[in-house]
C-alpha cells in the first residue's frame, strides 16, 4: 500500500446516519466466533448496487495493542478530492460493532467529519446514546477510502468479533435525494475473515517541523490528553534522551528560549494536563517557554533537572519509578541513540554513566534507592565499558548484563526482542543517524523503536527483528527526509 495521506470528508449528518445504522441492524443475528483478545481480518461483499463508488468491496479489522484498525473499500475508487460527491455533507462511512457478542451492534465507529481539512470521526455508544472518541483520525490509504486506528477503550474495551460497515455517497451533491448506501454484510453481522498472510500496513507519525512529528506521536499516544505534558528542548537532546520511561504523558517538543510554535500550544490545550514539566535546567527549556506552556493549558510548572545531564537522567528515574525497580539500564553519556531506542523498557529507568570513567556519586545513590536485581548495559564497549557496567552492579550487588549489537541498529533489534518477546502489533521506525524525530518516541507503548538508515537498504538485523515481532502496522517517525518512502515500502511484502 502507498503510505496514508490525510483525505478531508464532510461532517456527516450524525444524527442520520446513526439512525441507519441502528435500522440496518435491527434484529441482526450474530455470526462467527465468540469473542477473542485478536480480530484480524477482512469480510468481502459482492457488488449489489448501482453505483459502484458506493459499493463496499471489503472492509476489515486489525486489533493490536490496545488498538484496532478499521478500513473499507469500495469497488470504484475515485480521488475524494476531485469528485464532488465526497465533498457533500451526506458522505460517510460507519462500522458497526458487536463488542459484548449478544449479536447486536451496541458502538457505531462513525467517519466523515471534516475538521480543519482532516478526516476525523467519532464512536458512539448506543446503549447511552452518548459519542465518545470525538475527533478520531484516519486516513485513505491507496484504494482504502477510510483507514482509522480507535483505542479499544472507545468501544467497551473489547471488540468482539462481529461487525457490520455502512457507507453513503451523494451522487447528486447539489440536491436532495441523491445519497446511495451500501452495506456490508447485507443482512446481520460478519466474521472477519482471517488471512494467513495480512499485509503490513504501513505509515507514518509526522509533520512539517520536527515540532509537528512530537504533536503526532503525542495524539497517537494520549488521544483522550495526559495528565503530564513534559517539554524538551528541540535542538538538543541531552536532557530528554533519558525520558522514554516516563509514562503520565507525551514529550513536546520547544524551543529552548522562543516563542512556542502554534502546533505545540494547541497540543497542550488538547491534551488538558494538570502539570507541565520542563526536561532539563533553564539552559534546555528557559522558565519563560516553561511558564507559556504551563499557562496555555493552565497547568502547574515544574522541573525534573540536574546540573549535569547525568544529575537530571537520575530525577528523571526518581520520578518513573519512585518505589524501586526490578532493573536499571546503563547508556553511555554520549551514546544517546541507544537512550532513544530502550524507550520501551518497562522495568527500570534508563541512567547515564561515563563510558569508562567510573560511575558518579549521583548515579551510585540512585542506583541504592531503586535496589534493582539487574544492571543492565545498552550497547558495547565502546559505548559503555565492562570495567563501569561492573562497577555500578557492585554498587548494589546486582547481576550484570549486556545488551549490545555490532552497531546501534544492531542493538535496537535485539532489545525489541527483550522488550516485546511475544510480539508487537506496531514496529516504530527512527532514523539512526538524526534523533530528532525519535527523542519524543518514548510514549508509544504499542510497541518498539527499531532504527533504520534514512534511505536505502533495510539492514538484516531490523528485517529479523520485523519477522520475529510480526506487526501489522510499522509506522515511520518522521518524514521522507527522515525515512525515505522506498525504505518504508520495503516493509510491505
Amino acid at each position: 500500500m502507498a503510505s496514508p495521506s490525510h483525505t478531508p470528508f464532510p461532517r456527516p449528518r450524525l444524527a442520520a446516519a446513526l439512525l441507519l445504522v441502528v435500522a440496518l441492524s435491527a434484529g441482526a443475528l450474530l455470526v462467527g466466533a465468540p469473542a477473542s483478545a485478536q480480530v484480524n481480518g477482512c469480510v468481502a461483499d459482492p457488488n449489489d448496487g448501482d453505483d459502484d463508488r458506493a459499493e463496499i468491496e471489503q472492509f476489515c479489522v486489525v486489533e493490536a495493542a490496545g488498538q484496532a484498525r478499521f478500513s473499507l473499500r469500495v469497488t470504484d475508487p475515485v480521488d475524494p478530492d476531485a469528485d464532488a460527491g465526497w465533498s457533500s455533507a451526506d458522505t460517510f462511512a460507519t462500522w458497526g460493532v458487536d463488542g459484548d457478542t449478544d449479536g447486536a451492534v451496541d458502538h457505531v465507529v462513525v467517519f466523515g467529519i471534516e475538521i480543519d481539512g482532516v478526516l476525523r470521526g467519532s464512536v458512539v455508544n448506543l446503549a447511552t446514546e452518548t459519542e465518545t472518541c470525538i475527533e478520531l483520525d484516519a486516513m485513505r490509504d491507496g484504494p482504502d477510502y477510510v483507514v482509522a486506528d480507535v483505542p479499544l477503550s472507545c468501544v467497551g474495551g473489547d471488540l468482539g468479533q462481529s461487525f457490520d460497515a455502512t457507507i453513503a455517497y451523494d451522487t447528486a451533491p447539489d440536491s436532495d435525494g441523491g445519497v446511495v448506501t451500501d452495506r456490508a454484510p447485507d443482512t446481520g453481522l460478519a466474521t472477519p475473515t482471517p488471512s494467513s498472510e495480512d499485509p503490513v500496513q504501513t505509515g507514518r507519525l509526522a509533520g512539517e517541523t520536527r515540532f509537528h512529528t512530537a504533536v503526532a506521536i503525542a495524539q497517537a499516544s494520549f488521544p483522550d490528553g495526559a495528565p503530564t505534558v513534559y517539554l524538551a528542548r528541540h535542538d538538543e537532546f541531552a536532557d530528554a534522551v533519558a525520558a522514554g520511561t516516563l509514562t503520565a504523558g507525551p514529550i513536546l517538543l520547544v524551543p529552548s528560549c522562543q516563542a512556542i510554535p502554534g502546533v505545540v500550544t494547541a497540543e497542550l490545550a488538547r491534551l488538558a494536563p494538570e502539570a507541565v514539566v520542563a526536561l532539563g535546567g533553564t539552559g534546555a527549556v528557559c522558565d519563560d517557554v516553561l511558564e507559556e506552556a504551563a499557562g496555555t493549558s493552565g497547568s502547574t510548572s515544574r522541573r525534573l533537572a540536574g546540573a549535569t545531564r547525568i544529575e537530571t537522567a537520575t530525577a528523571i528515574a526518581a520520578e518513573a519509578f519512585p518505589d524501586g525497580a526490578a532493573a536499571a539500564y546503563l547508556v553511555g553519556v554520549d551514546s544517546p541513540a541507544d537512550a532513544i531506542a530502550a524507550g520501551s523498557v518497562t522495568d527500570g529507568p534508563l541512567l547515564l554513566v561515563p563510558a569508562c570513567d567510573g560511575v558518579p556519586d549521583v548515579v551510585a545513590a540512585e542506583l541504592d534507592r531503586l535496589g534493582p536485581a539487574r544492571v543492565v548495559a545498552l550497547g558495547g564497549q565502546a559505548a559503555l565499558c565492562d570495567a563501569t557496567l561492573q562497577a555500578a552492579a557492585d554498587t548494589v550487588g546486582a547481576q550484570p548484563s549486556r545488551i549490545a549489537g555490532a552497531d546501534r541498529i544492531d542493538t535496537a533489534a535485539r532489545l525489541s526482542g527483550i522488550t516485546f518477546p511475544d510480539g508487537a502489533g506496531t514496529a516504530y521506525l527512527a532514523r539512526a543517524d538524526v534523533l530528532a524525530d525519535a527523542v519524543a518516541s518514548g510514549s508509544l507503548a504499542d510497541g518498539p523503536v527499531l532504527l533504520v538508515p534514512q534511505c536505502g537498504a533495510v539492514p538484516q538485523a531490523v528485517t529479523d527483528a520485523i519477522t520475529a515481532l510480526a506487526p501489522s502496522r510499522v509506522i515511520a517517525l518522521g518524514g521522507e527526509a527522515a525515512i525515505c518512502p522506498e525504505l518504508l515500502e520495503e516493509f510491505q511484502s
